[in-house]
């Protein structure tokens, strides 16, 4: 029974861990990074200063870091103490079956959830799941590089809600707002300098040039006169 528990605890964690990369990717957080953050917040391990600080310093960031924080050191001290139970009161070969059976577990279910036909749809279901629950389908900026003039470069996170999400370029709006689309960037790979046809989605990260003024205005919702 002890054991069933350690592997539900286990797989709970696992989840949080998954959900949590979700949602710093979703605020424009790179995904191998958004994983590492995810999992150093859960396990209190390898926050280096740096990345901590583009962690804290944006508000919904910080707002789930604390929230893996919690529940990381909930799901890890009922991990132990189950741990601990499980192997309590048996004598040598009981506890090499125990323990047997906990690490074949735990690498059936690695493998079962990073199985190339399971592991997108886990995902995107967990991504769904994040989105609401952190309210973040709305757009996300980091503004990479401002130049004199008013002109820079911006990394946009495209939320459902923005109004060129699931328009091509050319009926996106980005032209008549005088901003270029230098790249996209998605999981299934990038498209440099692409093309009027190439389709946005919700999830893309867009490296746009153009005045900062027009593109906070465009991207926030705001329409500019």
């Amino acid at each position: 029974m002890h054991i069933v528990l350690l592997l539900i605890f286990v797989c709970i964690i696992y989840i949080i861990a998954i959900m949590g990369g979700l949602a710093l990717q979703f605020t424009g957080v790179e995904k191998i990074q958004a994983q590492f953050q995810a999992l150093s917040a859960i396990s209190s391990t390898g926050f280096t200063t740096k990345e901590a600080e583009a962690m804290v310093n944006h508000p919904r960031r910080r707002k789930i870091i604390m929230a893996l924080m919690i529940l990381g050191k909930a799901g890890l001290a009922s991990v132990i103490a189950t741990f601990a139970l499980s192997l309590k009161k048996t004598n040598g070969t009981e506890l090499a079956i125990n323990l047997a059976i906990i690490a074949v577990s735990i690498l059936l279910l690695h493998r079962i959830a990073t199985y190339h036909r399971i592991a997108p749809r886990l995902r995107r279901r967990l991504g769904k799941m994040v989105r609401r629950m952190f309210h973040l389908d709305q757009v996300h900026m980091d503004e990479v590089l401002e130049q004199e003039g008013g002109y820079g470069v911006m990394r946009v996170l495209m939320g459902a809600e923005c109004e060129a999400t699931g328009k091509d370029l050319i009926h996106s709006g980005f032209s008549r707002n005088e901003i270029m689309v230098l790249c996209i960037e998605r999981d299934q790979g990038n498209i440099p300098f692409p093309k009027a046809d190439n389709h946005i989605r919700s999830g893309d990260r867009l490296i746009c040039y153009g005045k900062m003024n027009n593109m906070r205005h465009f991207f926030y919702g705001e329409n500019k006169k």
